[in-house]
C-alpha cells in the first residue's frame, strides 16, 4: 500500500507520545468509520431471546507497564475476540509481528506485541522501539483495517498512570 498523505507525521507524533508515556499510561487508536456488526450476545432460551448485534470498531492500544510497552489489537471472533475479521485480515496479523494470545473471556484484545520483545536491558523504550511500535500500529490501521487517512483515527490517551 503506498504511503497516504498524513501518515508519516502521524506515525512520528505517535512515536514521540509512546516514548514519553509514564508507567500506566496508554494510547488507544480507534477507527469508528471501519466498524462492523458483530454478535454481542448469542440468542438464548431456544431462540426466544434474539442475539444482540453490536457495532464494533477496530482499535490498537499501546500501554506502558514499567519498562515495557505492550501493544494490543482487538481480536477476531474466531479467537474469542469481538471484531469480525475476514480470513485475509486475520492472516495478515502474524506477518506484521502480532502474536495471538488466549482470549480473556470478555472479548478483549487477543493480538499482542511487546516492546522490547525480551527482558528490557535499558530504561523505558529507546527511540527505535518507539518508532517500531508506532509503525506497527499505523501499518495495522492502514493495511488490515483499511483506514485511508489518520484523520479517521480517534485517539484516546492517558499519559500518566
Amino acid at each position: 500500500m503506498s504511503e497516504a498523505p498524513g501518515w508519516e507525521p502521524f506515525r512520528q507524533g505517535l512515536a514521540r507520545q509512546l516514548a514519553e508515556l509514564h508507567d500506566g499510561g496508554f494510547v488507544v487508536l480507534t477507527v469508528p468509520s471501519r466498524s462492523r456488526d458483530a454478535v454481542g450476545r448469542r440468542s438464548a432460551l431456544f431462540g426466544l431471546i434474539p442475539p444482540k448485534i453490536e457495532s464494533v470498531a477496530p482499535f490498537v492500544q499501546l500501554l506502558r507497564s514499567e519498562e515495557t510497552l505492550r501493544a494490543e489489537c482487538i481480536g477476531p471472533t474466531s479467537l474469542g475476540g469481538r471484531f469480525p475479521y475476514t480470513a485475509a485480515e486475520q492472516e495478515q496479523m502474524p506477518g506484521l509481528g502480532w502474536h495471538a494470545t488466549v482470549a480473556d473471556g470478555m472479548g478483549g484484545p487477543v493480538w499482542v506485541h511487546f516492546f522490547p520483545d525480551d527482558v528490557p536491558t535499558a530504561p523505558y523504550l529507546p527511540r527505535e522501539l518507539a518508532d517500531a511500535a508506532a509503525a506497527l500500529a499505523v501499518t495495522t490501521l492502514r493495511e488490515v483495517f483499511g483506514c485511508v487517512t489518520p484523520d479517521l483515527v480517534e485517539p484516546t490517551t492517558q499519559r500518566d498512570g
